[in-house]
């Protein structure tokens, strides 16, 4: 009896392991609602999943060792030449169907929705969107020699010249930030290059080196601008902090993105580190995003005019994910 007592014990010490394995396995997948216990990367990954469906990811496909052209939903030019791919070994690919997925990102609501931003070095990019793309063969992930990608070009050519950036979210806060592409790739830019196809206009670049995220920016001149901190002051008694919550600007005039990365608990203020201050007197809006105990939460400031050193109130209210999605889509 003792010995069938022991093993029971054993058993449901196990089991009570297991099922606690795969709860947490399922809630940091977004299978779960999270809790406030989780941390903040579960929280916040569980929060830009929901966000991300503003854009949808794309299938396509194309043959290796070809020259073809493929288009986005949004219309993103993407050329492929013959040797275009190459396995993870660094072998040129060279026959076999590629897939493709993508993702663009022309507006502020969508590059918010996947956790981006358009910055650089802490300076504010005038984008000319943004993708996610990623390629594979037969399951197995493949990476680029070279390619072309174009952006579609807005009704005015871009002054300076748009260029090329890749971006990664290797950072604490997992928000993706852009490095410009090395001046000696080789890649070019035709600003309003026409394709007869469809006939829409590009900023096109003929040697992309990198899959992952892509950019088309160029730097804002900040020379002989006073640049200042924005200070937010979130009032809810909701618990809403770091853990749970992102705020970004957006500056309408330059479709360009930034984010607050400082929070304060004592005084619920966001604000700005040095490195990504914002010229006074620009025009922008204030968002906040938040996910907690499973509910949305969503605040909006429109049309603030950066004064140095200014403080505003941000007020989240309850909202539905879609309703969540239509306000990013209306930024």
């Amino acid at each position: 009896m003792r010995k069938y007592t022991r093993s029971l014990t054993l058993f449901l010490m196990a089991a009570s392991v297991w099922f606690a394995s795969c709860n947490k396995e399922s809630n940091s997948s977004g299978v779960l609602p999270p809790t406030d216990s989780s941390g903040t990367k579960q929280i916040l990954g569980n929060l830009f999943a929901g966000t991300r469906t503003i854009t949808a990811r794309q299938d396509l496909q194309v043959n290796a060792g070809a020259l073809q052209v493929v288009y986005g939903s949004k219309n993103t030019r993407l050329i492929f030449y013959p040797n275009s791919f190459r396995d993870k070994n660094g072998m040129p690919v060279t026959s076999g169907q590629i897939q493709l997925k993508l993702t663009e990102m022309y507006t502020p609501g969508e590059v918010i929705g996947n956790r981006s931003s358009t910055v650089a070095l802490g300076r504010l990019l005038m984008s000319g969107g943004q993708v996610h793309l990623k390629a594979y063969r037969s399951g197995q992930e493949v990476f680029p020699t070279t390619y072309g990608i174009g952006f579609v070009a807005s009704s005015t050519p871009a002054f300076p010249p748009m260029a090329l950036f890749y971006g990664n979210n290797n950072n604490g806060d997992s928000v993706v930030t852009w490095a410009q592409s090395a001046p000696n790739a080789g890649t070019l830019v035709y600003n309003q290059f026409v394709d007869t196809t469809n006939g829409v206009a590009y900023y096109m670049f003929d040697s992309c080196t990198s899959f992952n995220w892509i950019n088309c920016d160029y730097f804002m001149n900040n020379s002989g601008q006073l640049l200042t901190n924005i200070n937010l002051v979130s009032k809810d008694t909701l618990g809403l902090n770091k853990t749970n919550t992102m705020v970004f600007l957006v500056f309408p005039s330059m479709n360009a993105v930034s984010y607050m990365q400082m929070f304060t608990d004592s005084s619920r203020k966001w604000s700005l580190t040095n490195n990504y201050q914002i010229p006074v007197n620009a025009n922008f809006h204030a968002v906040s995003l938040s996910l907690r105990n499973g509910i949305y939460y969503y605040a909006e400031l429109k049309n603030l005019t950066a004064t140095f050193n200014m403080m505003d109130t941000l007020r989240p209210v309850s909202k539905t994910l879609p309703e969540v999605i239509t306000a990013l889509g209306a930024l």
